[in-house]
């Protein structure tokens, strides 16, 4: 048997032993979990009418719960309602019903063990968060259209979306997103960029048919937003809806650690020189020294700490050590090396996007998992 073939049961099978030793030392609600969890029992307790105002998440994750509970009932399992159980869910999800998603498009099982054990998304296997389910139906959509490039594939990918609208309802921008492939497969190809973004116009006319599905997405999310009063649910007081540019910084520098391969190459290394510092004669450079300027301060003044609250700090390092206990001496130098990190990251996303238009097509699966959908402000 060869390798590929044994790839992923050997996955799973080290998986399943690393979730059976987190299940043994949490014997407690990790976090959130303590209201995903307790809202859980409540649906499972068919008391559909109450809800924790804690939690700021659509209850899909807690019907979803209450289903697997009966199925587990069903066939004997004690305490099919607890958390070892419905951490299992999770776990089913991300080493079985993920890889099934991921075989709709044509690909060798190394690729599937290589999306599903990202860590930002492996870790929440073990635990009852909405990561995992919220993944699984926002790839699905995606790799629909990419196999059926059709009004068919449109309206199954948005019954797919729809269904994680009611994992997390940010997952309206990855529907969008999903269109915008969508109608870039249908577009007739071109070598200059804005060749592209005019054939990409004249494709959305072209297919107004095909964007009827997504179209009845948005307005169900706008309906919901009116109705609601805005989009989180629970504590609205808590959760405002704010404006988090550093949020863009952590997803390129994601999707940059995550394509290290791609970059060290010498032609995308040279292209990359070119895009920032020697081509236009010149002027990219200046477009380079004015983007330093604007990354440092979009880091300074709008970094986002707890409660949506900004602070003038440095986004993670300052977060996780402290701002207080920083001197300004030390805060400017984490500035200095933080503007042209970031920078790198932005530009290099930036240049492949330009240079090969596909980018972010073929990276969407990473940016997924760690939801830079949130650029304005966490859901959870």
């Amino acid at each position: 048997m060869a390798l590929e073939n044994l790839v992923l049961p050997i996955f799973a099978g080290l998986t399943w032993l690393i979730a059976q030793t987190a299940h043994q030392e949490l014997k407690w609600p990790f976090i959130d979990e303590i209201f995903h969890l307790r809202q859980c029992a409540t649906y499972c307790a068919h008391q559909f009418s109450k809800w924790d105002n804690k939690i700021t998440t659509p209850p899909g994750l807690y019907l979803l719960g209450t289903w697997y509970h009966h199925f587990l009932s069903a066939i004997g399992i004690q305490d099919s309602c607890g958390a070892t159980a419905l951490r299992s869910l999770n776990l089913l999800g991300g080493v079985v019903a993920l890889p099934l998603a991921l075989s709709l498009v044509p690909t060798n099982n190394f690729w599937k063990v290589n999306v599903i054990s990202l860590p930002l998304l492996y870790t929440y296997y073990f635990l009852f968060y909405t990561d995992v389910w919220s993944t699984i139906l926002v790839v699905l959509p995606l790799l629909t259209v990419l196999k059926h490039r059709s009004l068919k594939g449109a309206v199954y990918a948005n019954l797919a979306g729809f269904a994680s609208l009611w994992l997390r309802q940010t997952n309206i921008v990855w529907i969008s997103f999903v269109g915008v492939v969508l109608i870039d497969k249908r577009k007739q190809k071109a070598t200059s960029f804005y060749q592209q973004i005019h054939n990409f116009v004249v494709q959305c006319f072209r297919d107004w048919v095909i964007l009827i599905p997504f179209a009845v997405n948005a307005f169900l999310f706008v309906a919901f937003v009116y109705v609601n009063g805005g989009i989180t649910f629970g504590d609205k007081e808590n959760h405002q809806i704010t404006l988090h540019l550093v949020q863009v910084f952590y997803c390129a520098a994601f999707i940059t650690f995550f394509t290290l391969p791609v970059w060290l190459s010498v032609k995308t290394l040279k292209k990359y020189v070119q895009f920032t510092v020697t081509g236009r004669k010149g002027l990219n450079l200046l477009l380079t020294i004015a983007s330093f300027v604007a990354i440092n301060h979009i880091i300074k003044h709008y970094t986002v700490q707890a409660l949506g609250k900004p602070c003038d700090c440095s986004g993670l390092p300052l977060f996780v050590m402290g701002h207080n206990t920083l001197t300004p001496g030390t805060v400017s130098f984490i500035h200095a090396i933080l503007a042209p990190a970031q920078y790198h990251c932005i530009g290099f996303v930036g240049h492949c996007y330009l240079d090969t238009f596909s980018i972010i097509r073929a990276k969407v699966l990473y940016c997924t998992f760690g939801h830079p959908e949130d650029i304005y402000g966490s859901s959870e």
